[in-house]
């Protein structure tokens, strides 16, 4: 079974942007909009962490995210999970 996990990424961007982070809100609104990764406004959340591992190397911020942002998740059977 493959869990396909994703945030609304303006959600993530604003949830961001409320705690002083703006630039870094305006960089993955920018670079992630139309990626391959964000499919109809949401992203994948491995990605959403590793950005946020570059930013704060606990993982605390990231946790704090998952808090406070939904993350929707799908369940995909093996014979039809693909990487994107």
């Amino acid at each position: 079974m493959f869990i396909n996990e994703r945030m609304n990424l303006k959600q993530v961007c604003e949830w961001l942007d409320k705690r002083g982070m703006g630039a870094t809100a305006a960089l993955m609104a920018k670079n992630f909009l139309y990626h391959t990764w964000t499919v109809d406004g949401m992203m994948r959340t491995d990605v959403i962490k590793d950005v946020f591992a570059a930013i704060d190397q606990s993982g605390q911020l990231f946790r704090e995210l998952e808090c406070d942002v939904v993350t929707q998740m799908d369940y995909v059977p093996e014979y039809e999970a693909y990487v994107d």
